[in-house]
């Protein structure tokens, strides 16, 4: 009886440890799920002369992520100057030490591309970061830019978006 005890324990030793055919990828910050912030829209033309600012309610929602890549929808509601009522599509990734690359479906019309005669002429993807200090710890900052042409002139429209988990 013992020295059946003692092969069972060998065995169960055995398959229980550590295999190097396990895979040893790395893990990635989960974003499935809901996050809601505010959405700042500031508005440039020249040498940085300040135009137009707008702050939104911004309410994302991240459906599915798969090895880094995500895909959701948004919803910029509200604003302090002017409405923002824009429902775009979201796709993006994250790098397993949180640094985040998104696309919105549409450009932020609540400010600038409401505007008569302004033509899109670059928008930039919103990149940034999942907080990892005390004070910012997964808080999601993103910072995108927009170029326009209206007419003669040319207009520069920062996005700087700030989400924590949750849903307003």
């Amino acid at each position: 009886m013992l020295k059946k005890l003692v092969v069972c324990g060998v065995l169960v030793s055995v398959a229980c440890g550590s295999s190097d055919t396990q895979p040893s990828g790395r893990s990635y910050p989960n974003l499935v799920g809901q996050w809601t912030g505010t959405v700042t829209i500031v508005v440039t033309q020249g040498a940085n002369v300040i135009v137009a600012a707008n702050v939104c309610t911004a309410n994302w929602t991240v459906n599915n992520e798969t090895a880094g890549n995500f895909t959701g929808t948004v919803a910029f509601i509200r604003g302090t100057s002017v409405p923002c009522v824009e429902s775009p599509t979201l796709t993006g990734s994250v790098t397993p030490d949180g640094a985040v690359t998104a696309t919105l479906s549409s450009t932020l019309s609540s400010s600038v591309g409401s505007l008569q005669g302004c033509t899109l002429s670059l928008a930039r993807p919103l990149t940034g970061q999942i907080g990892s200090q005390i004070v910012d710890r997964g808080l999601l900052h993103l910072f995108g830019m927009i170029d326009w042409t209206c007419g003669v002139n040319q207009i520069r429209e920062g996005i700087n978006i700030e989400l924590g988990p949750g849903f307003l």
